[in-house]
Formats: structure tokens, sequence, C-alpha cells
């Protein structure tokens, strides 16, 4: 893949897990510990330093503001980069603070695989920097998660459909819940609270399962 990632953070555990998953997307993932060393890279880019993608910067340094850096590298002509500052919750910045500094997301940590996938596929979706953008928050990506699971449900063949079930069971909230499960998938569902209605009701019927 010709995507570049970028992980500014002074926590080693934060790097080592945000580097575990840009790379088992197949995606060079390169680590700085500062937003100095950060700076000193994006401003040497060119054939030795390709451009980044995607830089995810925590916001708290020991001695660097990462707002700073961002604000820097996107008032150039010259940015490529989108930013995302990801932030335990406790230190969270306002929107406005870091939507000012040229950011396109806030983030709280944890962040996860799937948050990393959709950034990217939002980032690929709109081009390069520069282009409108939507402001990335966990809100938006839970919803566009959420988007994703329905459109696959529904696109996800009825297997089941027409189908004639006989669920034995004793139980009522079990009954209930396994016939709800079955008529999502297209079933006709009788229920026996017995062996023995199960058999009176098996003999009557024309079961599939």
């Amino acid at each position: 893949s010709d995507t570049r990632v970028m992980v500014v953070s002074s926590y080693v555990l934060s790097q080592e897990i945000l580097r575990h998953y840009v790379e088992r997307l197949g995606i060079r993932c390169d680590i700085c510990e500062t937003p100095g060393e950060a700076k000193v890279l994006l401003n040497n880019t060119g054939n030795k330093h390709p451009r980044y993608d995607l830089i995810l910067i925590d916001y708290h340094f020991r001695s660097d503001n990462g707002l700073e850096l961002i604000a820097q590298q996107t008032q150039t002509t010259q940015a490529t980069s989108r930013f995302i500052v990801v932030s335990a919750q406790n230190h969270m910045r306002s929107i406005n603070d870091i939507k000012q500094a040229g950011a396109v997301g806030l983030l709280a940590k944890p962040l996860y695989p799937r948050h990393l996938e959709l950034i990217l596929q939002l980032i690929s979706r709109h081009g390069t920097a520069g282009t409108p953008f939507p402001f990335i928050t966990r809100k938006l990506l839970d919803e566009m998660t959420r988007d994703s699971e329905k459109q696959q449900t529904a696109a996800a063949p009825k297997v089941a459909l027409g189908l004639k079930v006989l669920l034995v069971e004793d139980i009522k909230v079990n009954q209930m819940l396994m016939t709800k499960i079955l008529e999502k998938n297209g079933c006709s569902v009788d229920i026996a609270g017995n062996g023995e209605e199960a058999v009176e009701q098996y003999i009557r019927g024309n079961y599939q399962i």
C-alpha cells in the first residue's frame, strides 16, 4: 500500500498498540516520540521521506504542544497530511480548539482497529488534504459502524426463508428469544413446550427443522 501513517506519542504502549493496528492493515507506520521529532521528519518530506496520509498525535507532551505542530503544518500550502488528536478522556480539549489548529478529528483513547479502518476509508473517499472533510469523533465512527452493520444485514441472504421449524423448549424466555431469531431469518415457527407436545405436532405438521 502507498498509504503511510505517523504516530506521534511519548507513551511507548500507545506507540506499539497503534503501530500494530496500522501494520496489520498492511500500511507503513512511523513513530515519533515528540512533536519536534515529527516536525523534522515532516519538513524533510521528499524522495527520502514520503508524505503521510494520516498523523495520529497525542495532545499532551512534557515540553511540546501537539496543537502547535498541527497548526504549523496545516497552514502551509504544501500541507498534505490529515491530523487527528488522540487524547485521554480526562485531558480532552474542546473541539473548537482542535478544529482551529487544523486537525480533522478528536478521539478519546482507547482507539480500536475498526476505528482506524473507518478513518482510512474516509481519507481515501475524500481525497487529499484541502478538500471538504467531516470532523472525526467517536460518535461519527460509531454511526458509520452501525450503518455498515445494517447494510451487511440487509445484503445477507435469507438462507432459511420459508422453512417451517418446530421449536421444542419449555422455558418461555428462551421460546421468545429463539422464535424472534428464527423469524428474523425467514422461518415459520411453531412451539412445543415438552416432548409429548413435540411428537404430536411433528406428526401433524410438515417441519423441515
